[in-house]
């Protein structure tokens, strides 16, 4: 995917206030107000310095600084609660197993 952005995502980089979670090797941020969650490759801080989140599982993957590319999206659910770390896990849970399965002749709900 390149990096251009579905209308109703911000760039994670460019925004103060997000829920991020680290699962399956990748990146989900989810911005508030957003219609989508971004999805990056590795472990990013999407910030130009690390901030340690209290509580937070430390992967033994170098955490990658800066502005990182977007690399797919998954709608965000409609409940839209974002800082709810269990959401958005969820979420990354069953886009990862989706990812995984062959994708069906009418598509994904995913980019």
């Amino acid at each position: 995917m390149s990096e251009h952005l579905p209308q109703g995502l911000t760039h994670p980089y460019g925004s103060r206030i997000k829920a991020m979670a680290y699962r399956h090797g990748y990146t989900f941020s989810w911005v508030p107000g957003d219609e989508w969650i971004a999805v990056q490759c590795g472990h990013v801080a999407n910030a130009s310095q690390r901030l340690l989140i209290v509580g937070e599982r430390q992967p033994d993957e170098e955490v990658l600084l800066g502005r990182c590319t977007v690399v797919a999206v998954v709608r965000a659910p409609p409940v839209h609660l974002w800082y709810d770390a269990r959401v958005l896990a969820a979420v990354a849970d069953r886009w990862f197993r989706a990812k995984r399965q062959p994708v069906a002749a009418h598509g994904a709900d995913q980019r």
